[in-house]
């Protein structure tokens, strides 16, 4: 009997270890699925993205693209969403950094197409140079040649050559730059071909190239969502303040003062309050834009733009990990001043472009969400509207009209992007298709 009995309690152990380690496995599954900056999202992971970017600096992807060559002319959008998008980062970078040794072989080649082959592709809201490439890698090349999307091939067998190239729609040329060190059975080429093939698996391939779906009707490469899959989205809002007094602007505003107990406050105008020392100012605003300014230092040696940006974003990733949640951004442009550099970002949520509020921007004559001007190795102003998505449980949506069925409705020719963005309408984030043709721009409310 009691023998019995021990195995009764053997056999209900050996059930109850089973149940756990499944329940384990499901919420490691989930967890790649976890948004970026999510209760539920692993600290681990947004930290390690926030180190890449820095360490990327101005080469970092607006947008990250996976094919895996088995189904021609697709590929997929590696969301930052999901935890893929780390593992796909960390590997193309390190085939980058290898694959750009002293030893390529470059040559200027017209945009072919390349959809039969494992590809992985850095695409781009802004024009950079190889300046700026060789600048974050070490690799050289003494001309200068411009491009908006870098395409990684890894080599596939021992006959083939890892290759990247660098792409300039506008010219329609493209830097052939075929690597001497990568080979097939070199780590960095093995796990970035793992990757693109993982993250096809799992995501599917919604995406198409649109040079491959229509042939000569692009300006430049598109990527349409398939249609044989609906799209969702979670509709937001800006939160807003609980109150705005000086306890509440003084700590958004500390943590640009090296000494906050030498801060001086002072409450001025229409809802501004202002805090400074004598270093620099800062003002907090009801609207919640923040807008800081350096005391002018003596002139010092004008660094490069590449090393200006990393400035600059330091400054701003700094300032933004102080917020309750971490909004992704995009670099929108750069100029070059006569006292060093300006950089201008908008926000992106759910990997989807945030149009900013005209009304607010153009109040503080701003044109995008975060501006910022380098001088020397340190940040002379810094204007910031802070925007704070806020969810609100069980309103997805699903959206029933993808890429193709508006090129189709619209006919639109000479089409340059296609893309959906939220625009801000009294707080509330608003999905719209955004056209460019022709030189346009044209906005159309998703359905």
């Amino acid at each position: 009997m009691k023998k019995r009995q021990w195995n009764l309690w053997a056999y209900g152990l050996t059930i109850t270890v089973l149940i756990v380690m499944a329940g384990f496995q499901l919420n490691s599954f989930l967890g790649l699925w976890s948004r970026r900056g999510s209760d539920m999202q692993f600290s681990y992971y947004s930290t390690r993205v926030q180190e890449l970017d820095q360490e990327v600096g101005m080469i970092r992807p607006l947008r990250i693209y996976a094919s895996s060559g088995e189904q021609p002319g697709r590929m997929s959008l590696v969301s930052d969403q999901t935890a893929h998008y780390i593992d796909l980062y960390e590997a193309s970078w390190s085939f980058l950094l290898e694959a750009l040794d002293p030893s390529t072989e470059v040559e200027t080649v017209d945009i072919g197409e390349w959809s039969d082959k494992p590809v992985c592709r850095y695409t781009y809201d802004v024009t950079l140079n190889t300046q700026m490439l060789g600048e974050k890698t070490g690799w050289f090349y003494s001309d200068s040649f411009q491009f908006q999307e870098i395409l990684m091939l890894p080599s596939q067998s021992i006959r083939e050559k890892a290759c990247i190239y660098l792409l300039n729609y506008s010219t329609g040329k493209a830097l052939q730059i075929t690597s001497e060190v990568v080979q097939w059975q070199s780590e960095v080429n093995s796990r970035l071909i793992e990757k693109m093939k993982e993250i096809c698996t799992a995501l599917g391939e919604h995406y198409i190239s649109g040079s491959y779906a229509y042939p000569g009707y692009f300006g430049h490469n598109l990527y349409l969502r398939d249609q044989n899959e609906y799209e969702s989205w979670t509709p937001w809002s800006i939160g807003e303040s609980s109150e705005y007094n000086e306890i509440s602007c003084r700590d958004a505003a500390e943590r640009f003062f090296e000494r906050p107990e030498l801060m001086r406050s002072e409450f001025y105008g229409q809802q501004v309050w202002i805090f400074t020392d004598d270093s620099c100012s800062v003002r907090v605003k009801e609207n919640q834009v923040l807008d800081y300014v350096r005391t002018p230092l003596a002139a010092s040696k004008k660094i490069s733009l590449v090393e200006a940006y990393d400035v600059a974003f330091a400054f701003l990733l700094a300032d933004m990990l102080q917020e309750d949640i971490m909004v992704g951004t995009y670099l929108d442009g750069y100029e070059i001043t006569e006292n060093g550099y300006r950089f201008y970002w908008n926000y992106k949520v759910e990997d989807r472009a945030v149009q900013p509020d005209e009304e607010i921007l153009s109040a503080e004559s701003m044109s995008y969400a975060v501006e910022m001007e380098v001088r020397g190795n340190q940040v002379y102003r810094y204007r910031r509207w802070r925007m704070l998505p806020k969810y609100k449980n069980y309103q997805i949506q699903v959206l029933q009209e993808g890429c193709l069925g508006v090129l189709n409705r619209t006919g639109l020719k000479n089409c340059e992007s296609l893309e959906k963005v939220c625009r801000i309408e009294e707080g509330q984030a608003v999905l719209y298709w955004k056209m460019t043709a022709n030189g346009e721009t044209y906005y159309e409310k998703v359905q």
